[in-house]
């Protein structure tokens, strides 16, 4: 698996985490670099989009492994 797709892999996890603690509209950028130890560089360099290019990756993935 590439090192992108790991990061990427890792970032939905924590959302999820984060997610189930807390409502979406409540969950900041800045809250979800801390937890899940990334930097804001990088953050964007994978989600250009932010947050939303990051839920729709994390529903994709999600709906991915269902069909398979």
């Amino acid at each position: 698996m590439r090192k992108g797709q790991v990061m990427k892999q890792h970032m939905a996890l924590i959302l999820m985490q984060l997610l189930s603690k807390k409502r979406q509209r409540k969950l900041t950028v800045a809250e979800f670099l801390e937890q899940a130890e990334v930097s804001r560089t990088t953050f964007y360099y994978h989600f250009p989009n932010g947050m939303c290019g990051l839920f729709r990756w994390t529903l994709e993935q999600e709906v991915l492994a269902l069909v398979r």
